[in-house]
C-alpha cells in the first residue's frame, strides 16, 4: 500500500564517525515529488539514538535552516552498514516511518509499515466484517483494523496493541491501530527487526518501553493542557498560558532526550559498530 507522506526521502549511508558516541553520515533523494520540505538532497545523521535531517541546500528548500530530529533508539545504529539505503519518512499528520531493506530483505523499520516487503515479511491490518465503513461501500481502511497480521518466513502470526512477537531472527511489536492522540488520520503503526544477533531486537524492545512510557507522560501533559481536548472548539479549551505549555513542553522534550541517550548506560547495550559479548536484556 503506497501512503502519502510529505517528507519521503531515500538515504544512502555514506560513513561512520566510530567516535566515543558511534555516528553515521548519509545523504538522501528525494524519493517523491508530492512535497520537498528539505529540498531535492537531504543530510542525514544518526547519533546517539536520535536520527536529524536537515536541507543539503538550505536556499533550494521549504525548511531553509531547521534540523528535524527523531528518537530511534539504538537498533537502527547497530544493524547499518555503508552503503545501505535507508528510507525515511513522514505523513502529514506527523507519523515518522523509517524502514531499511538489504538484497531484498527487511531488516529494521518502524511506522507505517504495511503491505509485502520481500518474499519473506509481510504486514496485513484486515478490517473486521463489522467495519461500519463496509455498508456505505468504502474500501477497507487499515486504521479500521483490531489486529496485524504478520507473516515471517511462511508463517503468519496476529499481534493486538502492545503485543510483542519473537520469533528468532525477528522481533515485531504492534504499535498501534488508526486515530491516535486525538489526531485524525492516523495510520497503524509497527516495529520490526531482522537480526541473528540478539542485541538490536533486545535494543528496539528496550526503546519501545521507553516509548510507551514518555507517550504516557505526554498524553497526560496534554489532557491537563487541553481538559476538552486539543481540538474543542471553544476559547478556553487551554487551561494554562501558552508561556507555561510552551515551557513545560520544551522540559519534557528534554527529559526525553536525556532518556533516549541513556539507554545504553540503563541497559548496558552495545554501541553501534562494537562487537557484543553477550545478550544483555532477556526477552
Amino acid at each position: 500500500m503506497v501512503l502519502a507522506f510529505g517528507i519521503d526521502y531515500l538515504v544512502e549511508i555514506e560513513r561512520q564517525d566510530d567516535s566515543s558516541s558511534p555516528t553515521w553520515y548519509g545523504t538522501g533523494q528525494l524519493k517523491s515529488a508530492r512535497e520537498d520540505y528539505f529540498g531535492p538532497i537531504v543530510a542525514f545523521t544518526l547519533s546517539s539514538g536520535f536520527v536529524s535531517l536537515s536541507a543539503a541546500d538550505p536556499s533550494n528548500a521549504m525548511a531553509k535552516s531547521r534540523v528535524s530530529n527523531y528518537p530511534v533508539g539504538h537498533a537502527l545504529g547497530q544493524l547499518l552498514k555503508v552503503g545501505d539505503r535507508l528510507r525515511v519518512q513522514q505523513n502529514g499528520c506527523g507519523q515518522w516511518t523509517y524502514s531499511l531493506e538489504r538484497a531484498g530483505e527487511l531488516i529494521i523499520g518502524q511506522g507505517c509499515l504495511i503491505g509485502a516487503y520481500g518474499s519473506f515479511v509481510s504486514f496485513d491490518w484486515p478490517v473486521p466484517d463489522d467495519w461500519a465503513g463496509r455498508s456505505a461501500g468504502n474500501a477497507p481502511n487499515p486504521k479500521a483494523a483490531q489486529h496485524v497480521a504478520v507473516q515471517l518466513a511462511g508463517k503468519r502470526f496476529q499481534l493486538a496493541v502492545n503485543q510483542d512477537l519473537w520469533e528468532e531472527p525477528y522481533y515485531v511489536r504492534c504499535l498501534k491501530f488508526g486515530d491516535y492522540f486525538g489526531i485524525p488520520g492516523h495510520h497503524p503503526e509497527i516495529a520490526f527487526v531482522k537480526s541473528q544477533s540478539p542485541e538490536p531486537r533486545q535494543a528496539m524492545r528496550s526503546f519501545l518501553d521507553f516509548e510507551e512510557k514518555f507517550i504516557a507522560i505526554y498524553i497526560d501533559f496534554h489532557q491537563r493542557a487541553f481538559p476538552s481536548g486539543p481540538y474543542a472548539d471553544n476559547s478556553d479549551r487551554m487551561k494554562m498560558s501558552s508561556e507555561e505549555f510552551e515551557t513545560l513542553r520544551k522540559r519534557i522534550f528534554r527529559i526525553r532526550d536525556a532518556m533516549v541517550g541513556a539507554l545504553y548506560r540503563d541497559f548496558d547495550m552495545v554501541k553501534p559498530g562494537r562487537e557484543a559479548t553477550e545478550p544483555t536484556v532477556q526477552p
